[in-house]
């Protein structure tokens, strides 16, 4: 029994040597992450059955003891890889920050798609969409209000199932913004928040220097004119609030990271329905610190070692 348990505890000490190399290895590619924490998931689970396994089998050697305490070590060791990728890259839990390995164009007819879907539209005699934003209120083609994107069209599957959107070009993924607005929205430098007593979406700006900037090039009125102004619904569906309440969560966080507001403002409150990652989790909001130390890795590896081998 003795040399079964150490052949046992042979493959576990090789099975997370491999997990090992795979966290690692997604630390510098991030992209990659997802699916090595996964392998790496997998090859701790089956470390874990040995070490169930031994214990089962009631060695009360040293070398069983001394087994399960490297074991342990290993398991440690691997958590801490798992928490620094988590933590020290951003674009790992932060779909906003993600860029693309290969751009991705959006197909045609998505304006039209979204237009139709909310209404309040026109279509000019050479088939370009006017519709209004619904900050501003103002009514143009594309060239003043944009179509825009709430989960980034590049965004990995995970982002999307962490927010129930099964199609990235889903119209309620989609709303109408003048053009500078959304790539403040984009850039993280504009938010929207829950007011609690009306339920409206106000418009947060984080970046003051955004105050100054037009609307759209060409406009007079600044993005700072419509600070704290409520968005303007349609009269049909609305879009996914969890995208935006998720945005919101880590244009605050990125926002105090970056100096743009004090580190003690309070986070914005969660809304629409929980997120809830495979992989990662946000734990009520994502706190100003250095590390975004409230992301953690929710795989195999997030119990702890005394669960394992106690």
């Amino acid at each position: 029994m003795l040399t079964n348990a150490g052949i046992q505890y042979d493959n576990a000490q090789q099975a997370m040597k491999s997990a090992e190399e795979d966290l690692l290895s997604a630390k510098k590619y991030w992209e990659s992450a997802l699916i090595a924490v996964e392998v790496a998931g997998g090859h701790l689970a089956w470390a874990r059955d040995q070490v169930k396994c031994i214990r089962w089998e009631r060695l009360q050697s040293t070398s069983y003891a001394e087994s399960v305490q490297r074991i342990s070590r290993q398991e440690l060791k691997l958590e801490t890889i798992a928490h620094v990728i988590a933590t020290t890259t951003p674009s790992f839990w932060n779909p906003w920050l993600s860029k693309p390995l290969e751009p991705k164009n959006s197909p045609n007819g998505l304006r039209k798609k979204a237009a139709e879907h909310y209404g309040d539209f026109v279509v000019k005699e050479d088939g370009e969409i006017v519709t209004k934003c619904w900050i501003t209120g103002i009514r143009g083609d594309q060239n003043v209000v944009a179509t825009a994107h709430l989960m980034p069209r590049n965004a990995t599957e995970h982002f999307l199932s962490s927010v129930d959107v099964k199609d990235v070009d889903d119209a309620r993924n989609m709303i109408f913004f003048c053009k500078n607005i959304e790539q403040a929205f984009n850039d993280q430098k504009l938010c929207f928040l829950m007011d609690s007593d009306t339920g409206n979406l106000i418009l947060k700006i984080l970046h003051n220097n955004t105050r100054d900037e037009v609307v759209f090039p060409g406009s007079e009125e600044t993005i700072g004119l419509f600070d704290g102004k409520p968005m303007k619904f349609m009269e049909k569906e609305v879009p996914f609030t969890k995208v935006l309440s998720l945005h919101a969560q880590t244009s605050y966080a990125m926002a105090k990271k970056r100096n743009w507001i004090d580190r003690d403002v309070p986070d914005p409150i969660m809304y629409g329905s929980p997120v809830s990652f495979d992989t990662i989790t946000f734990t009520d909001a994502v706190p100003a610190t250095d590390t975004f130390s409230t992301v953690t890795c929710e795989s195999q590896m997030s119990d702890t070692v005394e669960s394992v081998v106690a």
